[in-house]
């Protein structure tokens, strides 16, 4: 499948709300955990005396170390337990899925790296059996199924490891069977961190083999390329095999290609969003903010994220809307809404306590956010500014005739700078020397949407 596409697809269906994605081992790799095959190969050489490979059927010879302890899972699994709960750090990968525009995630990892990364700016609700599954309800932004369990949440006997668990698993747990069953039919997943062979893909793609036949949904998977000729035309029966059930995968060189397709889908998932900060003290209405907010909605398919009550940002997000209407556009499909923290407390702009809770309710729309336009502000700008950072958004500062909070923005921040030189180097040149004009942040903006 040609890379753009691939892209561009699955961007979609996740900004549409009908995306979501499954992660692999291969994804907590790079953070120097263990695989299958590192996890297992030392106790099988130990206990049975015999030299594994990769190629091996692992999940069998799981079986066969439990075998050997006539039944006993407890040593398997304390041996994985003890390499797992080590000191790991999150790597590029979960910061990619982490930027996604996507609010279910399943994975067959047993670590706990995934909510790891997602802790640092939400509220994660991690399912690992079939009670959590069951009880249906969401109390977070982030849901994490993981559906072979957890290395520090679940018991022994929750642990899908050996091939007994994985024959028995659709019996065992009907709640988490249905749920996936349900995904499968009205989601479009990505499977990340999975490899030709992997034995973590086995129970799902049987899964998706059966409900094909009556509602086939789009899948997508991303893998890196055999090297040996063998292993390639394996690979690539495999491949098109894949199709058969409604997987369209995607290869790639080498690794950096799917980190760099992953921080590609992330920025596209969120669509042509557009957050707005500045003061909330700011009083007297802005010609250049009002021009601003026209010319969005003239100019360009944006969609404004609202979320503010007054000030700057008030004013272009008003000028917006009043303009859609004038054009009798939909504002309903241009204009979403989020909660108004400053509405409910004031003090969020000022008090730096309350700043953690102001980080904490902004991080849902700037997830959903690909550009912020960061107009002069306080404390209260400055941090949404940096959460918007540590989510991967755009940042446009728009500079006017003073260097405000905006120009420090744009003069300090070298990850701010590095983008605007790569995407709009002349709004760059006229934003450090005070010269914007309202038309320049309407066009950065469209550089930025359509680069």
């Amino acid at each position: 499948m040609d890379e753009q596409l691939f892209i561009r697809q699955f961007s979609q269906k996740l900004y549409d709300g009908h995306g979501s994605v499954f992660v692999g081992s291969g994804v907590s790799k790079p953070s120097g955990l263990p695989d299958w095959y590192q996890l297992i190969q030392p106790m099988v050489k130990a206990r049975l005396n015999i030299d594994i490979n990769r190629d091996d059927d692992l999940i069998l010879f799981a079986q066969y170390l439990v075998n050997h302890s006539v039944g006993n899972r407890g040593p398997l699994i304390d041996s994985i337990r003890q390499q797992l709960r080590r000191e790991y750090a999150t790597n590029s990968y979960h910061q990619a899925l982490t930027w996604m525009n996507n609010t279910s995630l399943w994975t067959t990892n047993y670590d706990t790296l995934l909510e790891q990364a997602f802790h640092q700016f939400f509220d994660v609700e991690v399912k690992v059996n079939d009670d959590a599954i069951a009880r249906a309800t969401r109390t977070s932004a982030v849901e994490l199924v993981k559906m072979h369990g957890c290395i520090e949440r679940s018991k022994q006997d929750e642990l899908v490891i050996t091939q007994e668990d994985y024959e028995d698993f659709f019996v065992n747990r009907p709640a988490t069977s249905q749920r996936l069953r349900m995904d499968l039919l009205h989601k479009s997943f990505l499977f990340v961190g999975y490899s030709y062979g992997d034995p973590d893909t086995h129970n799902i793609l049987v899964e998706a083999r059966r409900l094909s036949n009556n509602a086939p949904r789009e899948h997508f998977m991303i893998q890196k390329r055999e090297q040996n000729s063998d292993r390639q035309i394996r690979q690539q029966l495999w491949v098109n095999n894949l199709r058969r059930i409604g997987i369209e995968c995607l290869l790639v060189n080498d690794y950096p290609d799917i980190q760099r397709i992953l921080f590609e889908i992330a920025r596209r998932s969120r669509g042509p969003s557009i957050y707005i900060t500045g003061s909330h003290l700011m009083e007297e209405e802005s010609d250049f903010q009002i021009q601003v907010g026209q010319l969005l909605a003239e100019r360009t398919n944006s969609i404004v994220l609202d979320g503010q009550s007054t000030g700057a940002s008030r004013q272009v997000i008003s000028s917006f809307m009043e303009k859609v209407l004038q054009l009798q556009g939909d504002a309903y499909a241009r204009i979403k809404t989020y909660p108004n923290p400053y509405a409910a407390n004031p003090k969020l702009s000022n008090d730096r306590e309350l700043l953690p809770v102001l980080r904490q309710w902004r991080a849902d729309p700037l997830k959903a956010a690909q550009i912020v336009l960061a107009f002069d502000g306080g404390m209260g700008t400055e941090l949404e500014i940096e959460t918007a950072i540590g989510l991967g958004c755009f940042i446009i500062p728009v500079t006017t005739d003073t260097k405000g909070s905006s120009y420090y923005f744009l003069t300090e921040n070298q990850e701010i700078r590095d983008k605007l030189q790569e995407t709009c180097p002349e709004y760059l040149t006229k934003a450090e020397s005070l010269h914007l004009k309202p038309e320049d942040v309407t066009e950065c903006i469209q550089k930025v949407i359509h680069q």
